[in-house]
């Protein structure tokens, strides 16, 4: 059984001062693109967002977050607002399932940054589900019908929420992009033109994500983007300045700020889907 949705057990990064003069530090007064989803939305920085556990100092307050969620300035969402120059209110959060999902959104509603006026609701969800997060919070992660399940039963609760909320909002889904070529992952990228290829399953993992997304998003009436596919040939193996996914050791992709997660081209590939799809 799927446990009640609870918050992600991410810890929360220290909260800083809303600026008076920044309305991004307070909720809409006209309409907004809402962003919800796990880190390969957030986009984290990997020192600062597992720094924090042992010491919340090491956090510079000027790292954007969103109630206690660590993001970057140049993550998916803060590329899809210079893309289309509308607001858009970030509240992806690094660790979130599709369980923690459901609060999440329903703390976006409550602090309103999320209500009548919002057009669109972007949402990358589900890799996570197949996790020990996920797991913490009672989903089956060694059963794959049930990782698929949950992630359909979890969108159905958001969705409802959404719609209660913004009624004329449309509920956007956006995949991963692609990963691995074929069999392999590039994890070791240190030397230039020479991407250092691993056999090792991945694969099959992107293609069940996708078509958990793929369901869940038909489920609830939502579009899916199809991340996955309009990144075919940009993965960990790809040429170095084109790689939209960066590998663990790595030197030689584009900017990037959490390794096996998108790369500034990536969270920008992500944005032109979601750009593409808006109301």
């Amino acid at each position: 059984a799927i446990a009640a949705p609870v918050g992600s057990s991410n810890a929360a990064a220290p909260e800083v001062p809303k600026d008076p003069n920044n309305p991004m530090d307070f909720p809409p007064t006209g309409p907004n693109v809402v962003v919800l989803g796990d880190s390969f939305m957030a986009n984290p920085d990997l020192i600062y967002d597992l720094g924090k556990y042992v010491w919340p100092g090491i956090v510079p307050t000027s790292l954007p977050r969103q109630d206690g969620c660590l993001q970057t300035d140049d993550n998916a969402a803060r590329q899809l607002a210079a893309l289309t120059q509308r607001r858009v209110d970030d509240w992806s959060c690094p660790g979130q399932t599709s369980v923690a999902l459901v609060e999440r959104t329903r703390t976006a509603i409550a602090k309103k940054y999320l209500g009548p006026a919002t057009t669109s609701v972007v949402i990358g969800i589900g890799g996570n589900d197949s996790g020990p997060l996920a797991a913490q919070q009672g989903i089956d992660v060694n059963n794959p019908q049930a990782v698929h399940d949950a992630l359909t039963t979890n969108m159905r609760l958001v969705a409802s929420d959404i719609h209660g909320a913004a009624p004329n909002a449309k509920i956007i889904m956006v995949g991963l992009p692609e990963i691995s070529a074929g069999p392999n992952i590039c994890v070791i990228n240190v030397v230039p033109g020479a991407p250092g290829a691993v056999p090792f399953g991945v694969s099959d993992f992107e293609q069940r994500v996708r078509t958990n997304q793929r369901d869940a998003a038909a489920a609830v009436g939502a579009t899916f983007v199809d991340v996955h596919e309009q990144t075919r040939g940009h993965n960990t193996c790809a040429p170095d300045d084109q790689r939209y996914v960066a590998g663990i050791i790595d030197t030689t992709s584009p900017k990037y700020h959490f390794v096996v997660h998108p790369t500034v081209l990536g969270s920008r590939a992500i944005a032109e889907g979601a750009a593409n799809a808006l109301a």
